[in-house]
């Protein structure tokens, strides 16, 4: 982590600072850390000497920018960050309300109520009543807030939909041929 107070360059002179003073000691810490050290040490000296040789972080750079490309043309397209994120966010609520289940089951503290009981046994009639109400398509209203189901149509409205709409492809032209062309 950071901290805020502290700016990153410190804090890796601090820590560096940290592990040497925990490298000079006699004692087993003191072996571990050295060693430590030393691993370290061999490492970024291999990592160099191949990289030197066939150039292998220029050619990753590369390929990791075009990966990085192609991820963000495929969010852009399909949003899998967001899915990602809602799984991810599923997955934690869920793995939260477990062990807090876990921990209320622990301290023996349901407070009267028994969640697991109630999410096993059926929904009583009223819950079944709020579930057919919800899955009912709400009714049509006309346009002045009048329920249709009490009164039926209103008859003072005129319904153009009811006779054939005009050709609009058509031009006058178009109709005056057709006639010369009927009376022949």
């Amino acid at each position: 982590g950071n901290v805020p107070l502290l700016p990153q360059w410190l804090g890796g002179i601090i820590g560096a600072v940290a592990f040497a003073s925990l490298t000079q000691g006699s004692n087993a810490q003191g072996d571990l850390g050295r060693t430590m050290g030393m691993r370290l040490v061999g490492l970024v000296q291999v990592v160099t000497s191949i990289n030197s040789e066939l150039r292998i972080l220029g050619k990753a750079a590369t390929v990791g920018g075009l990966i990085f490309d192609k991820f963000m043309i495929l969010d852009r397209k399909h949003r899998v960050k967001d899915k990602f994120v809602a799984v991810c966010k599923f997955a934690y609520d869920k793995v939260a309300r477990t062990a807090e289940d876990i921990q209320d089951d622990m301290k023996g503290d349901d407070n009267g109520r028994d969640d697991r009981s109630r999410r096993d046994r059926p929904p009583r009639r009223d819950d079944r009543r709020d579930d057919d109400r919800r899955d009912r398509p709400l009714p049509r209203r006309d346009f002045d807030g009048d329920d249709n189901r009490r009164r039926g149509p209103r008859r003072d409205v005129d319904d153009d939909r009811r006779g054939r709409p005009p050709r609009r492809d058509r031009v006058e032209q178009d109709d005056r041929r057709e006639a010369r062309y009927r009376r022949r």
